[in-house]
């Protein structure tokens, strides 16, 4: 965020020419971009066809969802809970991030623009919390399958995918440990 003007702002820089657009060949840099003082960095080549099928595929994506199977995710959870393979770790307690994403059909709640026809995100954080706070664990793997199957108990969910991640009681540079699981409804 700039601090001088309290928002975002984005300067793009053409690598090569004063002008980009899907006229280039695939020999021509894509533009960089970068927010204000931070560093420059790539953000995808536009293919000069529109009909140039994704590098990626859309198979490959892990997000990729079919016609009515929607995600809604919770992103950023944290939780205090008793959890750990030592005695002493779960005595202290660790928090916990969880992320969750949630495949269901929301086009009745699109049509309806009304709340009783989703999934009540309030009630699958409330959820997510009671299964990390009131319970205690040995592994993380353990938290990620006992969220997956509380989330999969909520009406219209037909599959979740739960990551759940801590800082490792280690005396070596690691950010985190986690594990992520999806299950679908049986």
């Amino acid at each position: 965020m700039c601090a001088s003007r309290g928002r975002l702002s984005f300067v793009t820089k053409y690598s090569s020419r004063n002008s980009w657009d899907h006229r280039h060949n695939e020999s021509t840099p894509p533009p960089v971009t970068r927010c204000c003082h931070l560093p420059l960095t790539r953000i995808g080549r536009v293919s000069p066809d529109q009909r140039a099928p994704d590098p990626g595929g859309v198979s490959s994506r892990s997000d990729a969802v079919g016609v009515g199977e929607d995600v809604l995710r919770l992103e950023g959870m944290r939780f205090f809970g008793h959890h750990g393979c030592l005695a002493d770790e779960r005595g202290a307690g660790v928090h916990l991030d969880v992320d969750v994403e949630v495949r269901t059909d929301t086009r009745r709640a699109a049509r309806s623009d009304r709340v009783e026809d989703t999934i009540d995100y309030a009630r699958l954080v409330e959820r997510c919390r009671r299964v990390v706070e009131d319970d205690s664990y040995h592994l993380v793997e353990t938290v990620a399958e006992r969220l997956a199957e509380e989330l999969l108990e909520e009406p219209g969910a037909s599959s979740v995918r739960v990551r759940v991640a801590k800082r490792p009681p280690l005396a070596v540079a690691v950010d985190r440990f986690s594990v992520t699981v999806e299950r679908r409804r049986t």
